[in-house]
């Protein structure tokens, strides 16, 4: 599949240069026919049946693009000359379309037929496309009133058919939207996305528009104020672009959309390139200017950092720089678990990106933060009917190592080591309601151990601040029998 794919844009490529050169065209007659039969045909367009049979007219005169997106295959030379005269009727189309000679839009309905007729998923018709258009400010001005046109509704079953758990998701997505709810809305959103009619149209307009009158675009989604639209908007762009568009907004519907459409979708979403991480950078700074945004942001990205790990480098950049305000939000958006899901290591990747971006005092500054939650939480204690049969970790790990070692004296590491192994050795004098309470406590304190004794070893050894694959304990196993053995130590 990748291997066509990328024969597919090494072809389209190639069309649209030689199209570049003089030479006959050849316009889409049949799809013009279909098009001119509709009083209104944007609107045709995107009802399913005529939609259908616009695109049925143009795959009758061009089936063999079809064969080519969809197969490795190339064209023959023949194929290959009327491609191009196709595309040299849509450049030219394209740059002397006027709202005057098409006022009811045929032209320009067919036009974006054909683009996406010959475009893929990515996007690649557009940006292999010629300059020139971006001069039609007739077709600009056009495109940015249609698209603010768009609106954007739920498939509903209708006649009252649909079951009330259904409408109950759909009423409470709604008042999260208008209420920008982003935490409830990333929530909802794998629930409601598939109920969501889309609209092909208006693909290739943002699309257009990036190429063609990029602040024409970002002017004509200011006014966005439906979530829905804007992840699809969002979703008509590949990843640079669309977190361009992003920086470049005001709008926070706009912003949210297009980080939510990066990140949310794992299996596209493996990794960003430098130029990619830069943006999501500059994103999250803009963001962090206002803390009631910033908090919702962190709810949503930063609750559970396992669900956006290709997000932990740029968002490491932003803390080292944004204000104070936002490493507090950072610290305590983080839902805290002794859960063994990866986190930590996520977590710790952000933070080390931080470590090494950020000034002394603003990285002590994060450390005494996540080293205070992390103290008050104490794996869970005031949880009743939490136990520990292990020793347990957290997402503050790395933070709790640093803060070990950057904000404490060797002395007073040393002191808390210390104090926590008499704890431990002590520990049976104690009352416990049940074995699994004693347990419990015995684990809890041996976890508490494990940052002070790594921190320890880090000094020494220059190890990785966050520790794997290893475990201290403050007696010798080999001599010491008994608490192993009372403590189900395996």
């Amino acid at each position: 599949m990748e291997k066509a794919m990328s024969i597919n844009k090494e072809i389209l490529s190639s069309v649209l240069r030689e199209a570049e050169k003089p030479g006959y065209e050849t316009a889409p007659c049949e799809l013009m026919t279909a098009v001119l039969g509709q009083s209104e045909p944007i609107l045709a367009l995107a009802g399913h049946d005529q939609g259908n049979i616009f695109f049925e007219a143009i795959r009758h005169q061009f089936e063999f693009i079809v064969m080519v997106k969809g197969t490795d295959q190339r064209p023959s030379a023949e194929d290959m000359g009327r491609w191009v005269a196709l595309m040299r009727w849509f450049i030219r189309e394209l740059q002397e379309w006027r709202l005057t000679n098409d006022p009811k839009f045929h032209k320009l309905t067919a036009l974006f037929v054909v683009s996406m007729y010959c475009d893929n998923q990515d996007g690649d018709f557009w940006t292999a496309l010629p300059n020139g258009a971006e001069q039609n400010d007739d077709l600009l001005c056009a495109l940015e009133k249609l698209i603010t046109r768009i609106s954007c509704e739920f498939s509903v079953r209708g006649s009252g058919c649909e079951p009330i758990w259904e409408r109950e998701l759909v009423e409470k997505f709604k008042v999260a939207d208008a209420q920008e709810d982003w935490p409830t809305i990333s929530e909802l959103w794998p629930s409601v996305k598939y109920s969501i009619i889309p609209n092909v149209f208006q693909v290739q307009v943002v699309r257009c528009l990036y190429r063609f009158g990029f602040e024409s675009l970002v002017q004509a989604l200011d006014g966005t104020r439906q979530i829905m639209l804007a992840m699809q908007f969002a979703d008509s762009l590949d990843v640079g672009q669309r977190l361009l568009l992003g920086v470049r907004s005001n709008n926070p519907y706009i912003q949210f959309g297009c980080v939510y459409q990066t990140f949310s979708y794992k299996p596209r979403m493996d990794g960003l390139c430098h130029e990619e991480q830069q943006l999501v950078t500059q994103l999250l700074l803009k963001v962090a200017e206002d803390e009631a945004l910033w908090k919702k942001w962190m709810q949503v990205f930063n609750r559970y950092p396992l669900r956006y790990p290709a997000m932990q480098r740029a968002l490491g950049y932003a803390l080292a720089v944004a204000p104070e305000a936002a490493i507090i939000t950072y610290i305590e958006s983080i839902n805290l678990s002794t859960s063994r899901d990866g986190s930590r290591e996520t977590v710790a990747e952000c933070l080390r990106v931080f470590r090494t971006t950020a000034s002394p005092d603003r990285a002590k500054a994060m450390w005494k933060l996540a080293y205070q939650r992390w103290s008050e939480w104490q794996f869970e204690l005031t949880d009743k009917d939490r136990h520990l049969f292990e020793i347990s970790y957290s997402e503050l790990d790395f933070a709790v190592v640093a803060y070990a070692i950057e904000c404490m004296t060797d002395v007073e590491r040393d002191a808390m080591l210390n104090t926590l192994s008499n704890e431990l050795h002590v520990l049976d004098n104690s009352w416990h309601e049940s074995l699994s309470d004693c347990i419990t406590c015995w684990n809890r304190i041996l976890s508490q151990f494990q940052p002070y004794a790594h921190a320890a070893q880090v000094v020494l050894l220059e190890e990785d601040w966050l520790m794997k694959g290893k475990q201290y304990l403050p007696f010798d196993t080999k001599s010491e029998h008994y608490l192993p053995m009372m403590f189900q130590m395996h």
